[in-house]
């Protein structure tokens, strides 16, 4: 059986999150350069993996907006 719950705090979360736009950020490069179809297949299937998890570790956040006061971003 596999462990469902992990004890991450948020500097852990922090640094999974750059590795993987670090790496979204490689393959973004090389996939371009690639000349093979698979190895392009293979390329584009990770990073749309990584985009997917990026996009749930984003929706997980709880952003933090003031709520006694009027709320300017930037």
């Amino acid at each position: 059986m596999y462990n469902t719950e992990f004890k991450l705090d948020l500097n852990d979360i922090d640094i999974i999150e750059a590795s993987l736009i670090y790496r979204l950020g490689k393959l973004t490069y090389r996939v371009d350069k690639v000349k093979k179809i698979s190895s392009r297949e293979r390329i584009a299937k990770e990073i749309s993996e990584i985009g997917f998890l990026l996009a749930k570790l984003h929706h997980q956040k709880e952003w933090y907006r003031p709520k006694d006061e009027v709320y300017i971003s930037g």
